[in-house]
């Protein structure tokens, strides 16, 4: 039995919580203050050409149904989504997780160009994938994202 929708707007008191910590970024749940960071990274041009409509999202836009509100949604209803990436100093670098696409699975990612070429993609993929969880580069958190992986599969 699927979790029942929570509207973002119905979760005011959403708190940050680590997800995952590679050697170059944390993956984060999302809060509501995240609104301008999800907008810096979908106006962007060159990033959003691979993106959803393969254009950049407005201001309501990155608040509404595809933006904020749906991932904020996700993480309670399934207690997973594509999170919040940030860089170990705390600027927002991108976002990854996991998508369902009717009965299709994803595991992604999108980032900002500014950490394009370094690894960040191929690190995500192998700490949220499970390759590296336990060993490896990715630490931390391993647990929830185990749990969070397995919800997502077994869905």
């Amino acid at each position: 039995m699927r979790a029942a929708r929570c509207p973002a707007r119905d979760t005011p008191n959403v708190e940050r919580q680590v997800v995952l910590t590679t050697r170059r970024l944390v993956v984060t749940t999302w809060v509501h203050a995240d609104v301008d960071d999800l907008y810096e990274l979908h106006s962007d041009a060159l990033t959003m050409q691979f993106v959803g409509p393969g254009r950049p999202e407005s201001r309501p836009e990155c608040r509404a149904r595809r933006g904020l509100a749906s991932y904020l949604n996700e993480q309670h209803a399934r207690g997973w989504t594509k999170w919040r990436g940030q860089t170990t100093a705390g600027a927002m670098s991108g976002r990854a997780g996991f998508g369902a696409y009717g009965p299709e699975r994803e595991l992604g990612d999108t980032l900002r160009t500014a950490v394009w070429g370094r690894g960040t993609g191929t690190g995500l993929a192998d700490g949220l994938g499970g390759g590296g969880l336990g060993h490896g580069e990715p630490h931390g958190a391993e647990e929830r994202v185990g749990e969070a992986a397995q919800r997502f599969w077994d869905e």
